[in-house]
């Protein structure tokens, strides 16, 4: 696998996203341990390193922002209905960085509770039981050092928000996931997914109110398909 995706970083040099199937590879082959869990849990939901372990950075407490997130990680399990499919969803509740300065502002993803969908959902489940908690009692860098450890003999230069990155990579070549399904799972103003577009963006964040149901049943393929 390592000379795999080495020629693979190779042919793509300038986003040096592993493959789907490499990276999960990379991933099931580290032992259960907390370093596995937090690059599991970053790449799934998408999300910064001052996200994921609710610290503010100095620098942007400077700047004002220190009121608009790193205080919030909650979770909560609600059913997804669609006709004739149930499906158990793990919902994660994130305050956002770099959205607003004035007030908190959040995304909720919702991953599929099914290993034949995705297997580290319950990774998350587990770590749940065993902490209560999805919060990463860690500095941001000390977030860095553990996604280091887990890849670093892979891909040298990762760092925890390299995670967002792949991720977002993913959903979009694996998942067919478009600029509307991508705005409630980053937690991006409709602006920002109207400008991918090259639309303009009126009134959209007023008026668009988009939630984890939107890209939800895409997320359901059979895991054994995509790799």
């Amino acid at each position: 696998m390592e000379v795999e995706f080495q020629q693979e970083l190779e042919e793509t040099k300038e986003i040096r996203v592993p493959s789907f199937i490499n990276f999960r590879k990379m991933i099931d082959s580290l032992p259960y341990c907390k370093e596995t869990f937090a690059v599991k849990l970053c790449y799934l939901t998408a999300t910064r390193r001052s996200e994921i372990t609710t610290k503010c950075p100095p620098c942007e407490i400077k700047r004002g922002k220190g009121n608009a997130y790193g205080k919030y990680l909650e979770y909560k399990i609600e059913t997804f209905r669609k006709k004739d499919f149930v499906q158990k969803v793990l919902v994660i509740k994130i305050a956002l960085a770099k959205r607003s300065k004035k007030k908190l502002v959040f995304k909720r993803i919702g991953l599929p509770i099914n290993p034949v969908f995705d297997p580290w959902v319950l990774d998350l489940l587990k770590w749940l039981r065993l902490k209560g908690t999805l919060k990463l009692e860690i500095s941001p860098n000390t977030l860095n050092n553990w996604v280091k450890w887990a890849l670093k003999r892979w891909i040298p230069d990762v760092h925890a928000h390299s995670l967002r990155h792949y991720r977002t990579n993913h959903l979009v070549t694996e998942y067919g996931f478009e600029a509307f399904d991508l705005l409630p799972y980053l937690g991006w103003s409709a602006k920002t997914a109207s400008g991918m577009m090259g639309s303009g963006s009126g009134q959209i964040d007023i008026y668009s109110h988009l939630s984890w149901r939107k890209y939800f049943l895409k997320l359901c393929l059979p895991i054994d398909e995509l790799i």
